[in-house]
């Protein structure tokens, strides 16, 4: 077996062992999902279209969309302002994963229940990335100084809080509307 220096199996309880080998088993049927139907493209399509509307919608501005396909695969959307690149990296995709592999790990929850929770943390995931790419557009219109920041740190750092809240609010740690999520 391997031995790792940091980390003792022995340490963990039998659910413990469960939670991390079903995680893994997620995490594993994740890769071989992608690699069947590649999601890249789906899921930038959509995560496009959202932020097209909401520029269209928040901003008053249409652009003119792209695809790309060297250097990257992805799309460039433009105005008369500024160019703007959503590559298949910027899709979300990475969050879903590690959120519904998380969600599904967790022992002792209906299917009902997960299957729900999966589905409004792919809306709301999907719908924050949109936002946050409208958002970033703007800042690269309005102030591209502050956008690598923005980009790399802020909004990065705000989408894993919403995985966070979303996983909190499953477990029943956060009451939504006053009551548990049940």
């Amino acid at each position: 077996m391997l031995k790792f220096p940091f980390f003792n199996h022995e340490q963990l309880n039998p659910t413990q062992k469960r939670f991390l080998l079903s995680a893994l088993a997620w995490f594993i049927a994740w890769q071989v999902l992608d690699f069947l139907l590649p999601l890249d493209v789906w899921l930038t399509d959509l995560v496009v279209s959202l932020s097209r509307g909401g520029i269209k919608l928040f901003l008053g501005k249409s652009t003119l969309c792209f695809r790309m396909h060297t250097p990257f695969e992805g799309y460039m959307l433009t105005d008369k302002e500024a160019t703007f690149n959503i590559a298949h990296s910027c899709n979300g995709k990475a969050i879903l994963f590690l959120f519904t592999a998380f969600l599904w790990s967790i022992p002792g929850h209906s299917v009902t229940k997960k299957l729900t929770f999966t589905m409004a943390g792919f809306v709301l995931i999907v719908l924050a990335n949109a936002i946050r790419i409208v958002g970033l557009f703007q800042v690269l219109r309005k102030t591209p100084v502050w956008f690598d920041f923005l980009h790399h740190g802020l909004f990065q750092w705000a989408m894993y809080g919403i995985m966070l809240f979303l996983w909190l609010t499953f477990l029943g740690k956060i009451r939504l509307f006053g009551r548990a999520s049940s």
